[in-house]
């Protein structure tokens, strides 16, 4: 790897495809984010909603913007998994649509994964369900 240096300017001419966008200008498709806060801040809960929403898609709406639908792997690194489907089934009451089938995929606790040594399986658990959101609820 190579640090690449350019001035701003000259970087703002140079054409660049713009992103695609999961939720408007927020969180980009196949791109990266990162959701950090105190424990019991709500990560694990805002996480959810997200994955939920991005898997139900449009005309539902994340954070008033607007969302284009994907298949979420949401993987759960922490709690059991019936809290889990719990907070699940809570979003779905409070967006008044249940859950369907085929928006998000969960993986509890997976035996012997580890970052970042299994994001290459990560990878290709996603490209499997054609997902084009990845969350991980540590």
């Amino acid at each position: 790897m190579s640090l690449v240096i350019r001035d701003l300017a000259e970087a703002a001419r140079t054409p660049h495809e713009s992103p695609r966008w999961l939720v408007e200008e927020l969180i980009p498709e196949r791109g990266l984010s990162v959701l950090a806060a105190a424990p019991k801040a709500g990560k694990t809960l805002l996480s959810m909603a997200l994955a939920m929403a991005v898997g139900a898609g449009s005309p539902h709406r994340f954070l008033g913007r607007k969302i284009s639908r994907s298949r979420v792997l949401l993987v759960e690194m922490e709690g059991s998994e019936s809290s889990l489907i719990d907070r699940a089934t809570r979003i779905s009451i409070e967006r008044a649509e249940p859950f369907g089938s085929g928006e998000v995929y969960v993986s509890h606790r997976p035996r012997g994964f580890s970052l970042p040594q299994s994001f290459a399986e990560l990878n290709s658990a996603a490209d499997e369900i054609d997902a084009g959101l990845i969350v991980l609820v540590h």
